[in-house]
């Protein structure tokens, strides 16, 4: 392997978990800076054709860049690369294909249910925040049929992992009993977790369920919020 596509393989890597500047930082390697380096870089990037950098010339068509396309975002080319790394098991890329389907990003016809395959795909994968879309996705009957456990399954896992957004929903689960047992101590939990993070529904559940708990019931669910931590 040249170490020109070393350094592809390489920087890819690093942009794949958003290390672009502490990569740069830590090694002798650098970001392409004329032209022409860019255009064998992203040729490289091109003919690896593992699903790493398959991803990571998708999200650059997706965000536009100087040197692809004229340097205008291109949905059409970030959907057919991000399909590519997705076939390949790449779980952002499967995130990233159901959100174009979800848009109608670089696709004729927005398809939610195409949309759900990918994120369930994703999710299944622990990526959290395609756990957070499923569980919604199944708790408000968008693209698949409503389905409670399956909600609360997929929402619980992204909560754990610390998305707010998920952890009100856990908390609106615990409250009808959707997938779990009504608890309004642990719904009041999960409200307090996520109103922690300036969410600002989650708030105003957290103060309109405390309202109508018994006092001793807030005081067990402000332990529970308070010993909470959330998974790496």
């Amino acid at each position: 392997m040249s170490v020109r596509v070393l350094k592809s393989l390489c920087l890819a890597a690093a942009l794949a978990v958003g290390g672009v500047i502490s990569f740069a930082a830590d090694t002798a390697l650098s970001l392409p800076k004329t032209e022409a380096d860019w255009k064998t870089y992203f040729r490289d990037l091109a003919r690896n054709k593992d699903a790493n950098s398959l991803f990571i010339l998708g999200t650059y068509y997706a965000t536009g860049h100087p040197h692809l396309s004229r340097g205008k975002a291109d949905p059409a080319e970030a959907f057919r690369y991000y399909q590519r790394a997705a076939e390949a098991g790449h779980a952002e890329a499967q995130y990233r294909l159901g959100y174009c389907y979800e848009k109608k990003l670089g696709v004729r016809v927005a398809s939610l249910e195409m949309a759900h395959k990918w994120y369930l795909k994703a999710a299944d994968q622990e990526l959290p925040m395609a756990q957070l879309r499923v569980g919604e996705m199944y708790l408000t009957g968008e693209g698949v049929a409503f389905n409670g456990p399956l909600a609360y399954q997929y929402l619980y896992k992204a909560a754990e992992r610390g998305l707010p957004d998920a952890q009100r929903m856990v908390g609106d689960c615990y409250k009808m009993g959707w997938g779990a047992a009504r608890d309004d101590v642990k719904s009041l939990m999960w409200y307090i977790i996520a109103a922690k993070q300036d969410n600002e529904k989650a708030i105003n559940n957290r103060d309109t369920m405390a309202r109508f708990l018994k006092n001793h019931e807030v005081l067990l669910a402000e332990k529970a919020a308070k010993d909470f931590r959330p998974k790496p």
